[in-house]
């Protein structure tokens, strides 16, 4: 997702999880926070936007951001790290969602259609 797994080092740690083997200590202490600096800091890791439009409807108030597409992915890595599966799951699922910015809602009706 966000071109993160073609990235040696996170493809890695997808692999890990995959086999049901622990995150590397970067993706699990401190909630992520080495492995997260790391990703900001690689210049091999791609740099898209995705557009976010968050806010209240019901005030009126609408925020238009612009969200690295890579950092709004990574929790989803790092939720894998979640003893929890069922909380793993979630956090996964929500942040993969984030990542796709204002298609979330489609993102969400597709991953709910595969899992029927």
């Amino acid at each position: 997702m966000a071109g993160l797994e073609q990235i040696g080092w996170i493809a890695d740690a997808l692999a890990t999880a995959e086999a049901g083997r622990p995150l590397p200590r970067s993706f699990t202490e401190q909630g992520g926070a080495a492995a997260f600096n790391r990703l900001l800091s690689d210049p091999e890791v791609p740099h898209t936007t995705v557009t976010l439009h968050v806010g209240s409807r019901a005030f009126g108030t609408r925020l238009v951001t612009e969200a690295l597409q890579q950092a709004a992915a990574f929790p989803a890595l790092v939720a894998l790290a979640n003893e929890d599966p069922l909380a793993a799951a979630i956090d996964a699922i929500y942040n993969a969602a984030i990542a796709h910015g204002d298609d979330r809602d489609r993102f969400l009706t597709d991953a709910h259609i595969a899992l029927r």
